[in-house]
């Protein structure tokens, strides 16, 4: 069984260190979901799981599958703008 844990997900503009994605540590939420993020299966079977194990903070996202295939948690794209620079980081 394969489980990838995602565990912080942040975008930081410029210099500035502002955070302009919704919920990018998984904090808030209730039972299996994260505010601000959606799941999504293209194929296979996977569950998708939000685990008190984190890295830092209380959450952090998760997805077991056991077959191959294709699934994600995603978030809207965040507003950007052109010309600028993005950081993006995860554990």
């Amino acid at each position: 069984m394969r489980a990838l844990v995602i565990t912080l997900l942040c975008w930081c503009a410029g210099t500035a260190s502002a955070n302009i994605l919704e919920n990018p540590s998984f904090e808030v939420g209730s039972g299996n979901s994260a505010a601000g993020w959606d799941t999504d299966i293209r194929s296979g079977r996977y569950e998708f799981l939000v685990d008190p194990n984190a890295h830092s903070g209380r959450r952090c996202v998760a997805i077991q599958g056991t077959e191959a295939g294709v699934a994600r948690w995603y978030t809207t794209d965040p507003f950007l703008i052109a010309g600028n620079r993005y950081r993006l980081s995860c554990w």
